[in-house]
């Protein structure tokens, strides 16, 4: 088993609870409220701005010019295409991207990202790039289940989000989910195992934050 494997295994507990969160199935069925979903847009983008610094941190603290260049070009797709995912949306509905950076940034949502820029600043390389790939990989995933549901229930063709699942699937980002895999094995090879149960208690708890981001956006902007 790879360990990127190994990681999304130790926070299966904790996926189980993305695939029937209210937000997600609300996407699937086409019933969430837009209201929310835009909120969950803007805080995502706010999200994905730190996201990169901490990939630009892990960046600057790496000596290995092959992981560097694989850093610097996930961060580019990271504020470039993912983010375009969002802003089409945004603009959808009436809003624009300086819109999303303007909102205020919702508790759960900071705590979150000073969690991993805090990882980045005072750890490891490795530690500082675990700390986003529960996000990068849960994504996917959840995509994929939410996709994979609509088209069963009958209920993708016409739906808002859609798109979202399909952006989240697509070649693109399915891209960005391999090489993520095969960065993670590449970075962890020849660490202990102590380093390693690190690096899994690194990634549970950014599973734990992931599942408050949904929680958060499912509240939407007057909770």
């Amino acid at each position: 088993m790879s360990f990127a494997q190994e990681l999304m295994t130790a926070a299966a507990p904790v996926w189980e609870k993305y695939m029937t969160h209210p937000f997600i199935t609300g996407m699937i069925d086409g019933t969430l409220e837009k209201e929310k979903f835009a909120f969950y847009l803007m805080q995502d983008s706010q999200y994905l701005k730190d996201y990169a610094k901490v990939y630009a941190t892990s960046f600057i603290k790496c000596d290995d010019i092959h992981l560097m260049r694989a850093i610097y070009r996930d961060m580019q797709v990271i504020v470039s295409d993912e983010s375009m995912t969002h802003i089409r949306y945004l603009k959808d509905m009436g809003y624009t991207e300086d819109d999303a950076y303007a909102a205020p940034t919702a508790p759960e949502n900071r705590e979150y990202l000073d969690y991993m820029l805090q990882v980045a600043r005072e750890g490891s390389v490795q530690e500082g790039l675990i700390s986003v790939m529960a996000c990068t990989f849960s994504y996917y995933h959840i995509a994929l289940h939410a996709r994979s549901q609509a088209m069963k229930n009958g209920t993708y063709e016409n739906n808002y989000f859609a798109a979202w699942m399909d952006d989240y699937v697509g070649e693109i980002y399915k891209g960005i989910y391999d090489r993520t895999a095969d960065m993670c094995d590449e970075i962890t090879c020849g660490l202990s195992g102590t380093e390693k149960d690190r690096l899994k208690e690194i990634f549970i708890r950014s599973s734990e934050y992931e599942l408050g981001f949904w929680d958060m956006a499912m509240r939407g902007p007057n909770a």
